[in-house]
């Protein structure tokens, strides 16, 4: 039997982080991961001259152990910053592309809302402090009418989470937005208030989001064991016991979980939290990326991407304009553009032959966009791409925290709480690395 301070269940970001914190902090680790490479859903390609990333295409740079593990690599030199002129974002309604309004004036005159959709928005102004989790579709429309949800409240977390509104957690899918209403009682109040708040950036890597990972993966390689799945946790007094299927029994006396529900519910030793786990569900996902020369295309790709509504049955929730965005992703007269399919509104197309998606999406986006021909194009599947969060998500966290306060040197901090974003995941194992340092 192996003896380890800290174990780290997940080689993930989560994971990745963890162990980084870990050593800044002079820690005994060890990181366990079932899969043959570390990085869980980052993973990119560099491609006949195209950059693709089949997990996250955009990061903000908007917490500090962010920016630490950035800074301690030496990695500063390596950011990519997004493109300041690239303002535009787009909505996809009855086959008319519509720019988002990003002023006052831009959406007054905005043909996405109707006159009688823009004055909906003052009812934010009366409306009640909602206590209560709600699905998105319900507070939205309670607090500004249907146009707004479903002309950019839907299209924008579609392109988020994958998911159905009617079935999103508003507390959680919507953080800041709630959290305006319960201490402002108006959303609009509230963003009134943060209205000079400064953005932050949204950052890449020359050499992509793999590039990271790989520096994190050098900086912690020596307590880094692939290809090794575990099996099951079990409880011995102040210890844990890990059980694995590579061979290696393993205890412990603190660990970090940083893996899917599903996973963890098949390992872990409580049965309620077990229970609750596999509530979690999943959205699938494909992505695929379509690279073409700029002069075969007749739309003016000057923007961040384009989003579709549910109302419009569009084969493909949203479109990343990814080389309008960066500048390392492919050469001048290039673009690469990333489509995303699937999710909770359309779960069919992705168990659909891989090949009759591609061709399908290319034929969408020659119509949409113009385009004469294409000298690129990949697909990519994710079967559990991203947790949803569903309107009983409350329930499942609290089973998290009871099971804390029984356990406090287990630690969960994967996607599926507080956030699916990069930043998140390295802010929350961050702050699980601080707690386990108060246990003796």
């Amino acid at each position: 039997m192996i003896y380890i301070e800290n174990l780290i269940i997940g080689a993930g970001i989560s994971g990745l982080s963890n162990a980084f914190f870990l050593k800044r902090n002079n820690r005994d680790f060890l990181i366990l991961d079932s899969q043959n490479k570390a990085g869980g859903k980052i993973r990119g390609q560099y491609i006949d001259g195209y950059r693709l990333e089949f997990g996250p295409n955009t990061v903000l740079y908007n917490n500090d152990p962010f920016r630490d593990i950035v800074k301690y690599l030496q990695l500063e030199k390596d950011l990519v910053y997004s493109n300041p002129q690239v303002k535009n974002r787009f909505i996809l309604k009855r086959n008319v592309i519509h720019k988002i309004p990003t002023s006052g004036f831009s959406f007054l005159c905005s043909k996405l809302l109707t006159f009688k959709g823009k004055i909906s928005i003052f009812k934010d102004l009366f409306s009640k402090k909602n206590n209560h989790d709600l699905p998105v579709e319900d507070f939205i429309k309670s607090r500004f009418g249907s146009q707004i949800h479903d002309n950019l409240i839907e299209p924008f977390l579609t392109g988020v989470y994958a998911s159905d509104t009617s079935k999103l957690s508003s507390k959680y899918s919507l953080k800041k937005l709630w959290q305006f209403q319960k201490e402002s009682r108006s959303i609009i109040y509230g963003l009134l208030k943060k209205r000079n708040v400064q953005k932050s950036p949204i950052v890449y890597f020359n050499e992509g989001f793999g590039y990271f990972i790989n520096k994190l993966v050098d900086f912690v390689k020596e307590n880094l064991l692939l290809s090794c799945k575990v099996s099951r946790i079990e409880k011995n007094n102040d210890f844990l016991i890990v059980d694995t299927e590579c061979g290696k029994k393993i205890k412990c006396k603190k660990l970090f979980i940083s893996t899917e529900s599903n996973q963890i519910s098949k390992m872990i030793f409580d049965v309620s939290l077990k229970e609750a786990l596999q509530k979690i569900k999943y959205n699938s996902i494909d992505v695929i990326h379509l690279g073409f020369e700029k002069e075969k295309a007749k739309f003016n790709f000057n923007g961040f991407g384009l989003l579709s509504r549910k109302k419009d049955n569009r084969n493909f929730l949203g479109v990343l304009f990814n080389s309008q965005i960066f500048s390392n992703i492919c050469s001048e007269e290039n673009e690469l553009i990333t489509v995303l399919v699937g999710g909770q509104n359309n779960p069919t197309i992705v168990k659909e032959n891989p090949d009759e998606v591609l061709n399908t999406i290319k034929n969408d986006m020659k119509n949409l966009f113009k385009i004469s021909e294409f000298n690129f194009e990949r697909h990519f599947r994710w079967r559990e791409a991203i947790p949803l969060y569903s309107i009983n998500h409350d329930l499942v966290n609290k089973e998290i925290e009871k099971f804390n306060v029984n356990n406090p040197n287990i630690f969960i901090n994967s996607n599926f709480l507080d956030g699916v974003s990069v930043s998140d995941c390295i802010l929350k194992s961050y702050e699980s690395v601080l707690k386990s340092l108060k246990i003796s």
